[in-house]
């Protein structure tokens, strides 16, 4: 067995067992492990742990000081700055003294007072009462009253009246010529139902309802038709064209098919009708493919139902300004070569002594040049140019309605 102790041999509240053998009552002292298992046991894990030896003091920083300052001085000088600019106002303001004021001296009365008379008591003049006194005036015969006729004459009198101004302006002139009282210097005061005159009454034109004629076969006013042109449109000449309807058209209420997919319509278009990239064509026939012809003159429109036919717009401004600039460099050649090759013209004048010389006046620049405004103005006076491709779907507006009656009827 081995004579070794384990390592905790010796401590107290430890028991060897039984069967130790006897050499186990020997000194710790003489086992060289126990010495090493207690070095490690007494290990101080808070040996290596740092120690704060100096006191940590929050430090300022001093870029932020310096510009604090900065500003709170920049804020002092401006305070004592203004300070100062109005004390020195204040100063100027009792250097300067009273305010001059200008004052324009009156002028003296140029026209001497004229005297005045001296009152004298005026006396009264006593009237003469020496003479023969005046004859009396002769009686009046008695009137006699009529009471018929004397309303009558009042009610004449009244109506030959003429009528003042302000009755003529207030709309009084009528009342002011019956028989209300009137009293003087005032208008007589009109009834609320005599205040204005009656306004004259204007009969409009009744409008009636009526049922449809032939509802199952009318094409109504209004319809859309839908069609893909047949041939091409170019607006620089009048011509005719034609569409192919795409849809099927019914009649206004859906029963009775009035023209078939494949109907051919058929218009004409004229070359000065274009106005900014849309031209006017005139749909007057349609050609069904069982063999009815229609007569129908309708306009064609765009997709929202605006007039006309859009299409690709041309003004042509290329050509008129590169012709005319064109015509315009030849004649400024044939000037110039006229000016400096050419021989100058002579002119004396012995009177004066004045001599002038003009250059060489070439005919062909002039030519050139009467060439190049007769290009300019035909170029003005061209029309714009409209161009619709075969295959372009057109939209015609039925600008009235269509009976199909008398053509429909056998079937």
């Amino acid at each position: 067995m081995s004579g070794h102790y384990p390592p905790d041999h010796g401590r107290p509240g430890h028991n060897p067992p039984d069967d130790a053998p006897a050499s186990a009552d020997a000194p710790v002292s003489a086992n060289p492990y126990l010495h090493r298992a207690e070095a490690e046991t007494g290990i101080d894990l808070d040996a290596a742990a740092p120690t704060l030896t100096v006191n940590e003091v929050r430090q300022f920083n001093r870029k932020a000081l310096l510009f604090l300052f900065g500003i709170i001085g920049l804020l002092l000088s401006m305070a004592f700055w203004f300070m100062h600019s109005l004390s020195n106002r204040e100063v100027k303001a009792s250097k300067q003294g009273p305010a001059e004021t200008v004052t324009t001296p009156e002028l003296p009365d140029a026209t001497p007072a004229l005297p005045v008379a001296p009152s004298e008591s005026a006396e009264p003049i006593e009237l003469s009462q020496e003479g023969p006194p005046l004859p009396p005036l002769p009686p009046s015969p008695p009137r006699q009253f009529n009471d018929d006729v004397e309303p009558e004459a009042a009610s004449a009198r009244e109506a030959r009246r003429i009528p003042t101004l302000i009755e003529r302006r207030t709309g009084m002139g009528d009342i002011a010529q019956g028989t209300m009282p009137e009293q003087p210097g005032m208008p007589a005061t009109p009834p609320e139902s005599t205040a204005a005159p009656a306004l004259a009454t204007t009969t409009a034109p009744k409008s009636s309802a009526r049922r449809l004629y032939n509802p199952d076969t009318l094409m109504l006013r209004g319809t859309y038709l839908r069609c893909v042109l047949e041939t091409r449109i170019i607006t620089d000449v009048a011509g005719y064209t034609s569409c192919v309807v795409s849809e099927p058209v019914y009649s206004v209420n859906g029963r009775q098919l009035l023209l078939p997919k494949g109907t051919r319509l058929l218009g004409q278009y004229g070359s000065g009708q274009v106005s900014r990239g849309r031209v006017a064509v005139a749909w007057d026939r349609a050609v069904t493919p069982t063999g009815l012809d229609v007569t129908m003159a309708s306009p064609g429109i765009d997709n929202l139902g605006g007039a006309g036919h859009p299409g690709s717009y041309d003004a042509h401004w290329g050509s008129r300004i590169s012709s005319a600039l064109l015509i315009s460099l030849v004649s400024d050649l044939f000037k110039y070569a006229g000016e400096k090759y050419g021989p100058d013209s002579t002119a004396v004048y012995p009177s004066s002594g004045v001599v002038m010389s003009q250059p060489f006046q070439s005919n062909t620049a002039q030519t050139v040049q009467q060439l190049a405004q007769q290009a300019l103005q035909e170029s003005a006076n061209r029309r714009p140019t409209v161009t619709l491709n075969q295959g372009s779907v057109v939209n015609v507006y039925v600008a009235q309605d269509v009976d199909f009656s008398d053509v429909l009827r056998g079937r």
